[in-house]
């Protein structure tokens, strides 16, 4: 319900959809039906820049952006996608920075509200790196007003500057599997609540989630 009722829901898709067996417990697969259910549960854009999303190559990866599309789902990129909402312009984008040698494109976008959604960081840590701190620092330097991270597997800290927010990492909302500590079924909902007028936020919480990834009934990150 929570991501139903917004005007816009974000997420990070850390698998591919199709229906290839997955070869080892590193290969994250998800079967077809799963587009339309992330589509009835209210998402209406998904990154999938992370290190998982070429786990059946560049003919998974394409299948997947299709068969995302197929149920109106934006496929979020480096190159921000506008959302219109309210009469404002909210661009979105999407980096990945899940390896050392990662280049990121330079910022360039011109909207009322910018959001980032780097996959990053040392997994399985509660406490942003270094690195995660310095990027952060140069996307909201570049424009970017919020940050929503991805890729530890566990929930780091919402930080606001002078500039923007960030929020370093989500955690898990929903995962299939066993993790190496109760961080892995720990995730959260970032609401971020926009003055329509000025298109500036008047309030921004997480809301934290269980992905027991140990239910009977499991779905997919």
């Amino acid at each position: 319900p929570l991501l139903q009722r917004a005007d816009l829901a974000l997420g990070n898709l850390e698998c591919v959809i199709g229906t290839a067996k997955a070869k080892d417990r590193l290969q994250l697969i998800a079967p077809p039906k799963a587009a339309a259910v992330l589509r009835g549960a209210g998402v209406d854009g998904l990154s999938l820049e992370n290190n998982h999303a070429l786990d059946l190559g560049e003919q998974g990866l394409e299948a997947t952006k299709q068969a995302l599309q197929a149920q109106g789902i934006v496929v979020i990129g480096p190159q921000a996608k506008i959302f219109e909402l309210r009469g404002n312009r909210i661009a979105v984008l999407a980096l990945d920075d899940s390896s050392e040698d990662a280049v990121l494109p330079e910022i360039q976008v011109k909207a009322d509200y910018v959001i980032a959604l780097p996959h990053w960081g040392q997994e399985h840590q509660t406490a942003p790196t270094a690195r995660q701190r310095a990027l952060a620092m140069k996307l909201v330097r570049s424009g970017v007003h919020l940050v929503a991270g991805s890729g530890p597997h566990a929930l780091q800290p919402l930080e606001h500057l002078p500039a923007g927010s960030v929020e370093v990492s989500l955690g898990n909302t929903v995962f299939d599997g066993p993790g190496p500590d109760e961080e892995w079924d720990r995730g959260a909902v970032l609401e971020v609540t926009l003055d329509a007028r000025t298109c500036r936020p008047v309030r921004m919480r997480m809301i934290e989630v269980r992905a027991d990834s140990r239910a009977k009934v499991r779905t997919g990150r």
